[in-house]
């Protein structure tokens, strides 16, 4: 998966499957990604910096 791949775009993934990454990676990582941020987020490595960020804040 290329981090410029769009996110709405990912092949075989609807809305229900998206949400459950999301969450999934949120639990995973001990994170809460504002959900106004999660409709900014337009790509796979978009979606990536904001964890790593939200990862690495104190």
């Amino acid at each position: 998966m290329r981090a410029d791949a769009p996110v709405s775009g990912l092949q075989n993934v609807d809305s229900i499957v998206l949400l459950e990454i999301i969450v999934t990676v949120e639990n995973e990582l001990g994170i809460e990604i504002d959900e106004a941020e999660l409709f900014d987020i337009d790509t796979v490595g978009e979606f990536v910096a904001v964890c790593r960020r939200l990862v690495a804040a104190p």
